[in-house]
């Protein structure tokens, strides 16, 4: 953090690219940065949050950017010159970290409740699945909350096989992350409540989803059982959401 703000106010610093393993923490990162200077700056005229999903339309892309610096640009041009307009090439880059041993055991141990972490049967296979998380935010986060509480060491020992035998089956560290949040998937209560989750996919990559819409939904399409009222099972609906925010599998966003 402090070595981009360091960047972002050196005057021969013109643009910084932040990269990094799936999960490690690199949008969180410049969601402080950017509402840190939205709190104000006089070096920056314009301060823009912009999602790039993968089904990358570059000529949408370049308008909401033209758009949010109050500027147009022609139709007719094509993307090459357009994206001169907007901007060159990333020159420069800065790589984030995994967590440290010590600090993706104090993030887990924080997660998962110190009954758990300092239980004295259970501390050593607990840091053993923490250890599975390779110092991502992210897996650290989701798989601690799915196991906070658990006091049973069968359970435990279940959940180091399963993290096992799903690292081993893929190569490279983006899919051992989406096999972790498979694992989280896996412990959801019943199937009702995965097709909750897999209806979120219905909406487009970093989508804002609507509260109210989704619940409804999930209650259209028969996912919240009939419960005599409508109000009940909105009500139901929203106990289904607070699971799988729980559950680390979907956030609350905020404004940009």
């Amino acid at each position: 953090m402090k070595e981009i703000w360091a960047c972002l106010m050196d005057a021969d610093v013109q643009k910084i690219g932040l990269c990094g393993m799936g999960g490690i923490g690199e949008t969180t990162i410049m969601k402080v940065v950017h509402n840190q200077l939205l709190k104000g700056t006089e070096k920056f005229d314009f301060v823009i949050w912009i999602t790039v999903s993968k089904e990358l339309n570059i000529i949408k892309l370049q308008d909401r950017i033209a758009r949010a610096m109050e500027k147009a640009l022609r139709e007719d041009e094509d993307k090459t010159l357009r994206a001169v307009i907007i901007c060159e090439m990333l020159s420069r880059k800065g790589k984030v970290p995994t967590l440290s041993k010590e600090d993706a055991w104090l993030l887990f141990s924080e997660k998962v409740g110190q009954d758990v972490a300092n239980h004295s049967d259970l501390s050593p296979i607990v840091k053993s699945v923490a250890e599975e998380c390779d110092g991502l935010p992210l897996a650290i986060v989701t798989i601690a909350s799915s196991m906070k509480g658990v006091l049973n060491i069968h359970e435990w020992r279940n959940a180091l096989h399963e993290l096992n035998r799903h690292v081993k089956s893929v190569n490279g560290m983006d899919e051992k992350v989406f096999q972790q949040l498979q694992f989280i998937y896996d412990r959801l209560e019943d199937e009702k409540l995965k097709h909750c989750f897999l209806c979120c996919a219905l909406y487009p990559e970093d989508c804002e989803m609507d509260i109210d819409e989704l619940i409804q939904l999930w209650v259209a399409e028969g996912l919240v059982e009939e419960m005599g009222s409508m109000q009940r099972e909105i009500d139901k609906g929203h106990a289904v959401l607070n699971k799988l925010k729980n559950s680390c599998l979907i956030e609350n966003v905020s404004s940009y």
